[in-house]
């Protein structure tokens, strides 16, 4: 089956966004690529290539005249240096006779002399000038002609416009055992797979299947948190590996497991450490990224690629390679398998459909702006409130929590900093729905009246105000850190099917006097983060 699939698509052209088949022929369909619009593409690439191969033939010539020229150099400076070393020898045996009978004067005069500045013998300056003159500039590198990726117009208006059209897409309405079957359908045995995770939303984003159907494939598995930066900046990445094989188990070898920023590239170093490594040992092995929609796939291997591809450093943060693999927020942007070229690791990874969770609450919006403003893309601000028993906390108009028992607490929230939080007494909690759903409380579902929303009942032990315990997890939205002294009791209400966690704290120490909410206010970090002195 795998192999009659791969050759279907050497036979069509694939969108190098979303890997779905290419058409011309109907808008409302997936694929959708105007024919003149192809065509031009294809003879802009074509003509690019051309200057491309030119370009690259003159560097390689340029490169082979540095290495012979720099080849004789080194042997002249070589016969030389040993010359030299001779006659240094001599001439130091007569100094030595010299400085002896010299009177104390001379040797003061020689001494201010000795503490003059040098001089590079003229061939060394020659030799410098003539190696600048047929090295290639870095500038020439960013100067480079780039191809243009064939995208479908779906994938334009995602990553381009964040806009959504009408086209119907069969994967984006699959459940997530489907798509899953259909993914690990078209895996070969003994192959390597990297499982993506979201940081922000753990719980919601690590998908057990996953690993049950590894194991059936006999394939070496290594996890990767990504949206690192999205962190607050107190997070350290060797505790967040900890908490992260802590909360796994041991279902992940220790060593497969890395945490990650697909926008700053931090910790990715590991990650190619791992697959050269699986490369080595397992030279026939494939190899694939899987995980959850909006857990990052695409971005990690838009970044995995340019970092892979045999520059060094300083070169590859310049942006010489345009993003083939379309990145939004909205799920369903891979619709078929995309293979990825890593060039400097001599190995292929393919992207995959990413697996849609029902328990995540973007699974249960339609509105894009509401998504936009739920999943975040900058840095998260926690917001701090004092919390006593029977108040309760709305979270945009997304979801609720009532502190039902317990002492004083400070409630961390962690979300979206568009996202509102808002504070208020048991009595006034439907009310604040009915009038402020969609306006101070956002963001909110289409229609807010029709959501039917689910309790569940949490125990959260604690013993310090300063540090929480424990987190209440609403699963796509967001998480809350407690802390406190004494055991408190909280009513969590969530829209049916999201999921609600508890677990050990993340980011435990958070719960700082500057970044506490005033009593009775509606707060939302980006708003707060405005007002505040840059020293918080």
């Amino acid at each position: 089956m795998y192999r009659i699939r791969n050759y279907l698509r050497r036979l069509f052209a694939n969108c190098e966004g979303c890997g779905i088949t290419l058409q011309h022929t109907d808008p409302k369909l997936q694929g959708y690529i105007s024919e003149t619009k192809y065509k031009n593409i294809l003879t802009q690439n074509k003509k690019l290539e051309e200057i491309i191969k030119e370009k690259k033939e003159t560097e390689d010539f340029k490169l082979k005249e540095f290495k012979r020229n720099f080849r004789e150099q080194l042997k002249q400076i070589n016969e030389s240096t040993l010359r030299g070393t001779r006659e240094k020898i001599e001439r130091k045996a007569r100094q030595e006779e010299k400085e002896e009978k010299k009177s104390k004067r001379e040797q003061i005069q020689e001494s201010i002399e000795a503490k003059k500045p040098q001089f590079m013998e003229i061939t060394d300056i020659n030799a410098i000038e003539e190696a600048l003159a047929t090295a290639t500039p870095m500038h020439e590198y960013a100067q480079t002609p780039k191809l243009k990726p064939i995208k479908c117009v779906r994938c334009i208006n995602l990553s381009v416009h964040n806009k959504v059209d009408g086209t119907l897409c069969a994967v984006t309405h699959a459940t997530s055992l489907e798509v899953i079957n259909l993914i690990f359908s078209e895996m070969r045995h003994g192959c390597v797979i990297m499982m993506m995770t979201d940081v922000i939303d753990f719980n919601g984003s690590f998908i057990a299947e996953v690993i049950d159907e590894a194991k059936k494939k006999k394939a070496k598995l290594i996890l990767i948190g990504n949206k690192v930066d999205i962190l607050p900046k107190s997070y350290k990445i060797e505790r967040i590996e900890t908490w992260i094989k802590q909360q796994i188990g041991d279902l992940i070898e220790d060593a497969d497991v890395c945490v990650v920023s697909s926008k700053t590239g931090e910790g990715m170093k590991d990650v190619i450490k791992l697959l050269a490594k699986y490369k080595k040992t397992l030279p026939d092995a494939s190899f694939y990224v899987v995980g959850a929609t909006n857990s990052g796939k695409s971005s990690f291997l838009n970044l995995l690629t340019k970092m892979t591809w045999n520059l060094p450093e300083e070169k590859y943060k310049k942006p010489l390679l345009a993003d083939a693999l379309t990145v939004s927020k909205l799920a369903g942007t891979t619709q078929a398998p995309i293979p990825v070229k890593c060039r400097s690791l001599a190995l292929t990874v393919f992207d995959t459909q990413g697996i849609p969770t029902v328990s995540q609450m973007t699974s249960h919006l339609t509105n894009p702006e509401a998504i936009f403003n739920l999943i975040p893309s900058k840095r998260i601000h926690p917001l701090v409130f004092v919390c006593h028993s029977k108040f309760s906390f709305w979270i945009g108009a997304l979801a609720r929590i009532d502190m039902v028992e317990g002492d004083l607490k400070f409630m961390t929230f962690f979300t979206n900093n568009l996202c509102t939080v808002h504070k208020t007494k048991f009595e006034k909690v439907e009310d604040v729905y009915k009038r402020q759903a969609g306006n101070l409380l956002s963001p909110a579902f289409d229609n807010p009246e029709t959501i039917e929303f689910e309790k569940t009942r949490v125990e959260i032990p604690s013993s310090d105000k300063e540090k929480a315990n424990k987190d209440i997890v609403i699963h796509g939205l967001g998480w809350v850190a407690v802390s406190g002294r004494g055991s408190s009791t909280f009513d969590v209400w969530v829209p049916k099917g999201v999921g609600v966690t508890v677990r050990p704290a993340l980011m435990p120490f958070e719960a700082k006097i500057e970044r506490r909410v005033p009593k009775n206010r509606t707060a939302n970090a980006e708003k707060i983060m405005g007002r505040r002195p840059k020293s918080s």
